[in-house]
């Protein structure tokens, strides 16, 4: 009878110690993904996060007809550790349209953010925003467009 008590406690004492090893992995693994880059210094660790490096933030169209529709290409860089994912991207006018790859850009690769604006029922000065939502830190970077649309006299 006692080897059947040792017995049962020995396969008692190596399941909760499979599950503690699976449960442990499970919580490194989400604290990889949710990992706040902020210490407790208050200073910011980047040692694994991706970093977005655009060649230029801002791009000027100049002075375009009424009903035009110009497109450019925001290039950047993934300076930092992580892969880098782009999760949304907001406009700040339903009058631009951006498209940009849905997949991880590993460290040291290039991408690009593709917008069109169309000037239609557009006149003067145009200022308009983009936002991109990404696992950066912060987590949010802008881009601004400018230009001036005249109409067609």
């Amino acid at each position: 009878m006692l080897k059947f008590y040792f017995l049962f406690l020995t396969l008692v004492f190596s399941f909760y110690s499979c599950v503690d090893d699976a449960k442990t992995k499970e919580d490194d693994s989400l604290n990889v993904i949710l990992r706040s880059p902020i210490n407790l210094d208050g200073s910011i660790d980047s040692t694994a996060l991706p970093i977005i490096a655009l060649e230029s933030p801002v791009w000027e169209f100049d002075t375009i007809l009424q009903g035009e529709i110009v497109s450019h290409d925001y290039v950047f860089k993934n300076i930092g550790q992580g892969e880098l994912i782009i999760s949304d991207v907001h406009t700040s006018c339903g009058c631009t349209i951006t498209e940009y790859e849905k997949k991880a850009i590993k460290p040291g690769m290039d991408s690009k953010l593709s917008i069109k604006f169309d000037s239609k029922d557009k006149y003067g000065k145009q200022d308009k925003s983009i936002t991109i939502y990404s696992n950066t830190y912060p987590n949010k970077t802008i881009l601004n467009f400018t230009g001036f649309v005249k109409t067609k006299d």
